[in-house]
């Protein structure tokens, strides 16, 4: 209360029985029927642009006439309120904000009182959207500077994000007022909305009041505070009932803490408020009838700890209790129906036909939904929770590995033009695997970033602009739950993924593992490995904080930006993702509990620590999860056996996440049926050429799909004499008797894709080449390149827990990971990494495969890279 102002008449004198007066008429003029009736206006809003909105309007405020009191569907609450839309009045506006297409909606429409005793008078209602899920919006709440531009309004200051949303709807507004033969002098102006639609609306007001207009008796709903004191009480004094003009009531419930925010600076609450203690549905009780910012006055009586963004959608006045979701958006959205039901066109018609069933149909989509965050989610929840907590073990959840496994997948869709929609629809806030662990992406905040790395020397022409390829997005907390452990999510941050390696260079950057020293005085003694380090300084860098700012994160964040980041990435990817971490520190960014998946740290000992003990230590136990699978998975070893790579020096991940499992096919999930016939093989050469002579690696030879046949042991024997014939095109013959042996240990039920060890010299001839050890084992992501060691079979479900965490050693749990071992299909000398691809928790049980057709089809990953479906379907 000490941050708002009385915005009317003070408490001493003759201005406080002025106020008690002012106080008593506005009791008398609040209406609840009136405010339900406007809060469907504002809850129609979300709609948006569609052609059923029309419709909906009109069938939700009937003509009396059409309403038939004995059979009739429940009566409207504009007809309890004795008024109705005029059929053919509705018009609907639309804007372009901040490059966003349709960011900025509204509808008006033409209203007739029906009998004596109507409480509004023939006018137009005009209903501004809140904010939706999107950038724009998001950016224009958080603009909170006061700015001195409201004509008419002496001395007064108001916020510059709803003040730029308002100008650009003012000129739509008094057009469509024009085309409805509204004119200040024989029309009445209603203002409604919800949330930022509500603070517009009071803008909105003002304006047109200022020009002429009478604004009559309207409801606010949710609105945040708008302007400064002189705002308050300007607004109060117009519209309070002591002058021309009816009352603006601030509708508000709960422990909302929107009509609260912004908390800082000089910001007043104003006009009167109707408060109701109720938030949802159900029975309303009596509004508290008050001046808001007074203190005991509604919300002011909520202490600042308390306030919640969850009352911000319900409301006990909104249909089915909450602004924020339309049950039957396409029945209403896009065939007109009521909120009540379809209207009977007919009277005195039979009662069957009076209520016909409605199909909800499929859901609103997230994009065009209400938001449901807001500014006024501080992070002091998460702050509060971390310092709380200092057991490493509390920060780990399987619903966060599998919502960061989701948007590292998706990396390997590259710059495709369905990445973006694929991101959305996989991580949103309220289905799937992100929704799980407590947050969602923000619509058109994905910004994807295909960077040309050293081309020269890359040998195949398709990967010249997307050697490396990284995207960042804006995700934000659904509620304070997910502050706390195990998720322990900031309010707003950015993600930055990484993908994985796919081409020619990304083997020749794994490789370099030539230490180079990062000359930090707080990292003493610290080296990186050349290739990765040489691609985040020369190519990556700059580009990341370029699309880090478009997604709205800089590390010295504005009110419209945030500093905090999340980083992920799978195998070289989430090396990367451990090298961006520490150069973003460095600039300011605060980064947040991250995950590198099946990846190694690209560093020595000394930076291991610091990046995992040191750099973070103030802020929270565990920096970064490292996940790891089965014994066969060598790149995330902790530490990496000296045979493998002759160094010891090697630095060593101290938080890891280990999933041990007998064989990696356990790993993987049902892999999806495809389609009855295969196109041919892909051009073996082709891929040969990027492979030295005597790598060995395990081809993949895709099949027809058949029925569900035999285990393995008995399948192998009928299905080696078919693959023979098949594989003679590529590989020296081999009888049957040869392949069968090969194929028995695999779990087959359905045959989807074999793996066949072969050698590149095989199949290419004996060109001498520099060797380059294991390099077929990086090359595990979609065409063009096929993956060489994916075994698909049609698997048992993927593992549902971790049975080990390793920790740091002065609270060391569970058990380091088991020595690398050579895998089923492998042949003495090789170790190839068959289990690098399986993964607990990632989509489909694995991170190498989009799903949707086999691997080998070029329609493999149409679903989500092209279409833009989610990958948790």
């Amino acid at each position: 209360s000490s941050q708002a102002a009385a915005a009317l008449p003070s408490p001493d004198g003759k201005t406080q029985l002025v106020g008690e007066k002012l106080l008593s008429a506005a009791r008398f003029l609040y209406f609840e029927p009136a405010a339900k009736a406007f809060a469907m206006f504002a809850k129609l809003s979300y709609c948006g642009e569609l052609p059923g909105v029309p419709g909906a309007l009109a069938t939700s405020c009937p003509l009396s006439a059409w309403q038939v009191a004995s059979t009739s569907p429940p009566m409207s609450p504009c007809t309890q309120a004795n008024f109705s839309v005029l059929p053919g009045t509705v018009r609907s506006f639309q804007k372009t904000d901040l490059d966003v297409w349709g960011s900025l909606f509204g509808l008006l429409a033409r209203i007739k009182p029906q009998g004596q005793t109507s409480p509004l008078e023939s006018g137009v209602v005009i209903a501004i959207r809140g904010s939706i899920d999107n950038f724009a919006n998001s950016l224009r709440d958080k603009q909170t500077e006061l700015v001195r531009n409201l004509t008419g309004c002496d001395g007064c200051r108001v916020h510059r994000g709803y003040y730029e949303s308002f100008q650009v709807l003012e000129p739509l507004v008094k057009s469509h007022l024009q085309e409805l033969w509204c004119s200040p002098r024989n029309c009445k102006i209603y203002v409604t909305g919800h949330s930022s639609g509500a603070a517009v609306a009071a803008l909105l007001a003002w304006t047109l009041a200022e020009i002429g207009y009478t604004i009559g008796t309207s409801y606010l709903f949710e609105s945040p505070q708008v302007g400064d004191a002189a705002f308050a009480e300007q607004m109060g004094a117009r519209f309070s009932g002591q002058a021309l003009h009816g009352v603006v009531f601030s509708v508000t419930n709960g422990k909302d803490s929107v009509p609260r925010w912004p908390f800082e600076g000089a910001f007043r609450a104003w006009g009167v408020e109707a408060y109701y203690n109720a938030a949802g549905n159900g029975s309303t009780g009596v509004a508290q009838i008050c001046f808001a910012g007074h203190e005991g006055c509604g919300i002011q009586r909520v202490p600042q700890h308390e306030l919640t963004t969850r009352d911000a959608c319900a409301s006990p006045l909104a249909p089915n209790g909450t602004f924020c979701t339309l049950e039957a958006f396409v029945s209403q959205c896009y065939g007109g129906s009521s909120f009540q039901a379809v209207v009977p066109m007919v009277p005195n018609a039979s009662s069957s036909l009076l209520r016909p069933t409605i199909s909800s149909g499929p859901p609103q989509p997230f994009t065009q939904a209400a938001a449901r965050w807001h500014p006024s989610e501080a992070d002091g929840e998460q702050a509060r929770a971390v310092k709380a907590d200092d057991k490493a073990m509390d920060y780990y959840s399987n619903a966060s590995l599998e919502a960061f496994a989701a948007l590292a997948k998706l990396s390997y869709c590259g710059v495709a033009r369905g990445l973006n929609d694929a991101v959305q629809s996989t991580c949103n806030d309220r289905v799937g695997p992100c929704s799980r662990a407590g947050f969602g992406v923000v619509p058109s905040t994905v910004v994807p970033e295909g960077v040309s790395y050293q081309p020269e020397l890359t040998l195949n022409t398709s990967f010249v602009n997307d050697t490396l390829f990284f995207y960042t997005a804006l995700i934000r907390r659904t509620n304070a739950d997910y502050a706390r452990a195990p998720f322990f999510m900031p309010s707003e941050s950015c993600v930055l993924i990484f993908r994985g390696p796919t081409n020619h260079q990304n083997v020749l950057m794994s490789h370099a593992r030539q230490q180079v020293p990062l000359k930090d005085k707080a990292c003493k003694g610290c080296t990186a490995d050349a290739g990765v380090l040489e691609a985040w300084k020369s190519a990556l860098q700059d580009k990341v904080l370029e699309a880090l700012l478009k997604s709205g994160c800089e590390a010295h964040p504005t009110k419209e930006t945030v500093s905090n980041v999340v980083v992920a990435g799978h195998s070289l990817g989430g090396s990367l993702a451990a090298l961006a971490a520490y150069f973003l520190h460095k600039q300011g960014f605060k980064v947040q509990l991250s995950w590198l998946l099946e990846a190694d740290l690209p560093g020595n000992q000394a930076f291991a620590k610091y990046l995992t003990e040191e750099m973070l230590a103030d802020v929270r136990p565990v920096p970064f999860w490292q996940v790891a699978h089965s014994d066969r998975e060598d790149a995330p070893a902790s530490p990496r056996p000296i045979a493998l790579r002759g160094d010891a020096s090697r630095g060593r991940h101290p938080f890891q996440v280990h999933f041990k499992t007998s064989t990696p096919a356990r790993a993987f999930a049902a892999a999806p049926q495809p389609p009855p016939m295969l196109p041919p093989l892909p051009a073996m050469p082709v891929m040969m050429a990027m492979l030295p002579n005597d790598t060995r690696f395990n081809m993949t030879i895709p099949l027809l799909w058949v029925p569900p046949l035999p285990p393995a042991p008995v399948l192998a024997p009928v299905l080696a004499p078919m693959l023979a014939p098949m594989l003679a095109p590529v590989l020296v013959p081999e009888p049957a008797s040869v392949l069968a042996p090969v194929l028995a240990p695999l779990p087959l039920q359905v045959p989807n894709v074999v793996a066949v060890p072969v050698s590149a010299r095989t199949l290419r001839g004996s060109a001498s080449t520099p060797n380059v050890p294991d390099a077929s084992r990086q090359l595990l992501a979609p065409p063009p390149v096929l993956p060489p060691v994916v075994v698909v079979p049609k698997a048992t479900p993927p593992i549902t827990s971790a049975v080990a965490v390793g920790v740091p050693a002065q609270g060391a749990v569970g058990t380091e990971p088991a020595r690398i071992t050579p895998g089923v299909l492998t042949t003495p000398g090789d170790l190839l990494n068959v289990a690098v691809c399986a993964l607990p928790f990632a989509p489909q049980g694995h991170m190498c495969m989009l799903p949707g057709w086999p691997v080998g089809s070029p329609y493999h990953i149409l679903p989500q890279c092209n279409i833009g479906g989610s990958i948790a379907v």
